[in-house]
Formats: structure tokens, sequence, C-alpha cells
């Protein structure tokens, strides 16, 4: 590929909260939320014996982000050396549930690949992160629905075991979604599986909710096993939600954050019944994607 021996692109992509996690029945799907990342990329053309490197702000980056460039590398058709720079900045809290590693991974990917001068479909990009994330153990899954809604908006369906999507809409304008983010993080990955074998079954039906576009009753229904399968007790601030006007609540990913579904003049009542001792209260909006698509 023919391309000048320095390139610099900028790339953005968002966080996420669930309303069905994917660990059960290899289907999830989750929502766009207005929390950012963008990464700055300076990318260096190399002899091809000097291989890919990969600086992150200045420090060395994880197994994980090393393997997305490779792997964006194959998929952009590179065949030399890449020196790549980059510089991320996040609003999403990591290790909360709220899709922080699919959104760095996905957006340094997608900055890379259009530095490159070969930009990536939503898919493309969406599978290089679970790839990589399989392979490096960062996720039990690899979190495609999570890549993909990273990089597309809207709430998106998505089979994780093919890595393909399945239905795909935008939230109604007037929503927003109030987040309680706790400062514990969720458990390791390693211990997910086991954690989650019990509720397999009982997740079918939320499974289904989601694939017929009905998102807050999956939201419901699978926090419920969420919450059986990892431990969380969050009967009371379901209820506060509720108190505040919350249309659907639920643990986001592996949480602990526990997502509530607001309509916009309903927030501030929301916000004010949530405890904020050793917990982060924050309101973001969801990121418009399509009308509705579907198979």
């Amino acid at each position: 590929m023919d391309t000048p021996r320095s390139l610099s692109a900028t790339a953005l992509t968002w966080g996420a909260v669930s309303f069905v996690n994917a660990i059960p029945a290899g289907i999830g799907a989750s929502a766009a939320i207005r929390l950012s990342c963008t990464c700055r990329v300076l990318v260096e053309r190399a002899p091809r014996d000097e291989g890919i490197t990969l600086s992150l702000s200045g420090e060395r980056a994880s197994p994980f982000l090393r393997q997305v460039l490779a792997k964006t590398a194959g998929a952009t058709e590179e065949r030399g050396g890449l020196r790549v720079v980059a510089h991320i900045d996040s609003q999403i809290p990591p290790g909360k549930g709220l899709k922080s590693s699919s959104a760095v991974s996905t957006c340094l990917a997608k900055s890379v690949a259009v530095a490159l001068r070969h930009p990536l479909a939503e898919e493309a990009l969406a599978r290089i992160s679970a790839e990589a994330a399989v392979e490096t153990s960062t996720s039990v899954t690899g979190a495609f629905d999570d890549a993909l809604t990273s990089v597309a908006g809207g709430v998106v369906v998505s089979n994780v075991r093919e890595m393909r999507r399945l239905r795909a809409d935008a939230l109604p304008a007037d929503l927003r979604s109030v987040l309680w983010v706790p400062r514990k993080e969720h458990p390791s990955t390693s211990d997910l599986r086991a954690l989650f074998s019990g509720v397999k079954e009982d997740a079918t039906e939320a499974v289904r909710l989601a694939i017929a576009g009905r998102f807050f009753e999956a939201m419901r229904l699978n926090t419920q096993l969420v919450e059986r399968a990892l431990g969380y007790d969050y009967a009371q601030l379901h209820a506060l939600g509720k108190e505040g006007g919350a249309l659907a609540s639920g643990v986001s990913g592996n949480g602990p954050a526990l997502a509530f579904v607001v309509p916009l003049a309903k927030v501030p009542a929301v916000v004010r019944r949530l405890p904020t001792e050793g917990a982060e209260v924050i309101s973001a909006g969801f990121i418009p994607g399509p009308s509705a698509s579907h198979e």
C-alpha cells in the first residue's frame, strides 16, 4: 500500500449501557451513551523487519491493545512495519461495565485505519476488538456486541458467537441515561463464566425480548439474572429510580454500575434520589443510531 511515511488521524467512539448481558446466551444488547473516547494517532511506516510497535501516551500499551493494532494492520493490508503513537482520552469509567475496553479498542483500530487511508466498516472494527479480547483473555465473549455499539451508536443487538448484528434501533430523543457508579470494580474476567453458569437457561426470555425490540422489558429481566449471578443487591436502588420516574433500570455489563433509562424531565428527580456515598451519579444522553433496522 503506497502511503506517505507519517500519517495522523483522530477517531471517536462511545461508552454504552447494557440491556442484555451476552455471557449467558451468546446474544447481547446495549445502547451507546454520551461518554466519549477519543484517540489521536501518529502512524509512521517502518522497515518490515521492525514489525509493529505501539506507544500509548508515552507508556507501554497492554497486550490487548497491541493485538488490536496487529489485527488492524492486517485488516488494512499493511505489509511493512509500523510505529504507532496513540493518545487516548476517555470519559468512560473503567472496570464498571460501561464498555470502556470496547470503546478504547475500537477507537484505536478506527483511528489507525483512517490514518492508513483504509477505513474499516463498523462490523470489521468490532470484530478486531472482539477477536483481540478473546485472544488476550480480556473478555469472556469478546464483547462484539459492546464493540459494535461503541462505533455504531444507537441500540444494537448482536450475536457475539457469530459476530453478527441482529438488530439496530434508535431510542426516543427525549430519553437519557442516569448512571450510578460505585467505586468498586466488577469481578475478574476469569470468574465470570462460572458465575453465570447457573442462569444460562433463564436468559432466553431476555434475549427474545431484545430481539423483538422490547428493550426495557429485556433490561428488567436481564438485571435480575445478573444480580443473582454476581451477588449485587440493588433492589432499593431500582425502587428509588422508579420513584423518580425511571422507565427501566439494570446492571450494565458485569457491573457494578447500575443504569437507569429516564425521560429528560425526570432526570433531576432520579439523580436526587440516588445515594452518592461511595458512588458517583452521572447523567448522559443516548447516542442516536439508525431509525430502525433488523433481519
